[in-house]
């Protein structure tokens, strides 16, 4: 199995319930709840080849795939951080592809 990928025929098998509430977070998260929690959904990295035609429309060239990513999910992981460090322009120009919506970017810490 490739990390974080099942095949479709296991799907129905797999139980996604979370677990029962462990008893030791009433006390350690004792407080007021948050009525509307705002929820960030991502992931690690928007250039998926596999998601042309399913996520991406068809024939979505690379350089656009970010600006498609976007119009799905609020935030994504950056997993690139932790290969490369970018300069000012290049996040710049990731930035304005999320410009005007409620999106997030949480690079990883560089591996070097």
């Amino acid at each position: 199995m490739e990390f974080g990928r099942v095949p479709a025929s296991e799907l129905n098998s797999i139980d996604f319930s979370l677990p029962q509430e462990p008893t030791s977070n009433k006390k350690m998260l004792k407080g007021k709840a948050v009525k509307n929690p705002k929820i960030y959904i991502g992931c690690a990295k928007w250039g998926r080849m596999e998601w042309v035609g399913k996520i991406y429309p068809l024939k979505t060239k690379e350089k656009d795939f970010l600006a498609h990513y976007v119009q799905h999910y609020n935030s994504i992981e950056l997993n690139a951080t932790h290969y490369k460090i970018y300069g000012q322009r290049g996040i710049g120009n990731w930035a304005a592809k999320a410009d005007g919506k409620d999106f997030v970017f949480c690079p990883k810490c560089t591996r070097a």
